[in-house]
């Protein structure tokens, strides 16, 4: 089964995660949400995220990205914001490196 690894926070553009993610499993796809100690969140319209029960979601920490065919990082400002002052990912390059290791190409 391919896998996919979504990578989001608290205040996500809720659309922006729940569309990716319905239509990742509807393909097929493993989905596993990252988020911040791997707790549930609340979308900037106030949807739970993830919205589906039996979502599996792991911490920042446990993410490896290589163990993925695929990345999604959904939008939102105040998402993006918080996501870039994670400790994980505070040297700026961090992030990219993660994405990098998946073959996907970067762009500023």
């Amino acid at each position: 089964m391919k896998k996919a690894l979504m990578l989001t926070g608290n205040l996500v553009q809720d659309h922006e995660y729940i569309y990716p993610y319905y239509r990742l499993k509807e393909e097929g796809f493993e989905v596993t949400t990252a988020l911040k100690d791997a707790k549930p969140c609340v979308g900037i319209l106030g949807t739970a995220i993830p919205s589906d029960r039996d979502a599996k979601i792991i911490s920042y920490e446990d993410m490896r990205v290589e163990d993925f065919d695929i990345l999604v990082i959904p939008g939102g400002a105040k998402c993006m914001e918080k996501l870039r002052q994670e400790k994980r990912f505070e040297e700026s390059d961090k992030l990219r490196e993660e994405i990098i290791k998946l073959g996907f190409e970067v762009k500023d």
